[in-house]
């Protein structure tokens, strides 16, 4: 059964060997939460949640902040994933059975290979002649499906059909799909960043009243902002996170080289 690495990962940061000296980094991570925090009712505890999920490779513990709209739900798990495909985040195969969405990864909607970031980079690279072949099994993508683009171009019955296809499928496991994107989402911040990022709640900037805008910043520098609001329960919803900077360009602001991280991980 899948589980959080809490006590994994503490011990590792708590105790070294032969007691070696710890690392401001290190320090600054056993810090996180090791058992999940209370649901969060204020935009101020949202950040702590982020960190614990992240840190602690507890992707369900997400599920947390599902709008109870089933509308916004729809609309929040479509997009999540549609961004985090853009940008080429993944969710492992592991991951994908801890939240519960493997009938998303048979449907073709998400995969724990390829991205559609991946898939529009292979195939201008195959137009520009760069390449001359995809990559073996990247023949079964449906582009039409894979993180639930929007299709430009179709006839209205066919966009209807498209949707109600996923509709149907994301309702299989909602909660699940949700927190998965949110999930893919938020690995654009690698897990030894997330002791750097602060965040500070601000008024909504469309002038909603009962949603708060969340900045989230490592150095001073602004990487994402998030839309958030309170279910009937007075527990917190995430509604949008829109990124400011990408995985590389939060890579270069950690002071990590995104080209050796991508060369070791094979990508």
């Amino acid at each position: 059964m899948y589980k959080p690495l809490a006590l994994a990962i503490v011990a590792g940061l708590l105790f070294t060997v032969g007691c070696k000296k710890k690392t401001e980094e290190e320090v600054a991570l056993a810090r996180i939460p090791v058992v999940a925090p209370d649901t969060a009712r204020t935009p101020d505890a949202i950040l702590e949640h982020f960190q614990y999920a992240m840190v602690r490779k507890d992707p369900k513990h997400l599920e947390t902040f599902f709008p109870e709209d089933k509308g916004m739900a729809l609309g929040g798990t479509n997009r999540f994933h549609r961004d985090a495909g853009l940008m080429r985040l993944l969710l492992t195969a592991e991951e994908i059975e801890a939240l519960g969405v493997q009938g998303l990864l048979e449907k073709g909607y998400i995969s724990d290979s390829w991205t559609s970031g991946d898939y529009t980079r292979i195939i201008a690279e195959l137009d520009s002649g760069r390449r001359t072949d995809i990559e073996p099994g990247m023949e079964r993508i449906n582009p039409s499906r894979l993180d639930m683009p929007i299709v430009q171009g179709l006839d209205e019955k066919t966009a209807e059909r498209l949707q109600k296809d996923l509709i149907e499928a994301l309702e299989v496991n909602l909660k699940g799909a949700y927190a998965a994107g949110l999930y893919r989402l938020l690995k654009a911040i690698p897990v030894e960043g997330w002791s750097y990022v602060t965040a500070t709640a601000h008024p909504n900037a469309q002038g909603d009243k009962a949603k708060n805008d969340i900045v989230f910043k490592i150095n001073e520098t602004d990487i994402a902002v998030s839309v958030v609001g309170r279910n009937a329960d007075e527990s917190m919803y995430i509604w949008v996170i829109e990124f400011k900077q990408g995985p590389r360009a939060i890579q270069r602001l950690l002071g990590i080289n995104p080209e050796a991280v991508n060369a070791e991980q094979g990508a």
